[in-house]
């Protein structure tokens, strides 16, 4: 897939677009954008929509606001950005693969079962199915135990994540309040 080296006009981000594509959103300043090639190539805001930047007149209180206000949306996009690196794994289909207890639990019982007909096999007289049946409880078992460790150190660290930025969302939304003109 051939792909457009652009710039954001809005923040100066390289942004990649793949040819054919016309409309694209930045990742790091969120602006719905329209990807055009010239001498120089850019990508323009779709929407002209007023930055939230102070006035020149504006006051120290102000102009420390709006630190805040850059600071907080940039800890937001790196807490979502890292989440997505570090956390969400994905199958060769595009598919979010999530760690569950339930497919733990699956995994377990499958491997139960499983044992259990090579062991029903091993006591009908068929050789060789005994150290099959152990290995087919002990897979199953350890599947079972590495899965649910895994599907609780994944719900520890979303519930940090959502905890975090939902603390970071309210002081984002604090800070827009106080920028609001008093009416």
């Amino acid at each position: 897939m051939k792909l457009l080296a652009l710039y954001c006009k809005n923040c100066g981000a390289p942004v990649e677009v793949p040819r054919h594509l016309r409309f694209v959103k930045c990742s790091y300043c969120e602006a719905e954008l329209s990807a055009q090639e010239a001498k120089e190539p850019v990508v323009k805001p779709l929407h002209s929509s007023p930055r939230e930047r102070p006035s020149e007149s504006a006051t120290e209180a102000e102009l420390e606001n709006f630190k805040e206000l850059t600071y907080v949306r940039m800890r937001i996009r790196r807490l979502n950005s890292s989440w997505h690196r570090r956390r969400m794994k994905y199958a060769h289909n595009g598919v979010v693969n999530v760690p569950t207890k339930f497919m733990a639990n699956v995994l377990g019982v499958g491997g139960v079962l499983m044992g259990s007909f090579f062991l029903i096999a091993a006591v009908a007289g068929t050789e060789g199915t005994a150290a099959f049946t152990v290995y087919c409880f002990f897979g199953g078992l350890m599947g079972r135990y590495s899965g649910l460790k895994r599907a609780e150190e994944y719900e520890r660290m979303r519930d940090s994540f959502s905890r975090r930025r939902r603390e970071l969302s309210k002081r984002l939304a604090e800070l827009k309040r106080s920028m609001e003109p008093q009416a």
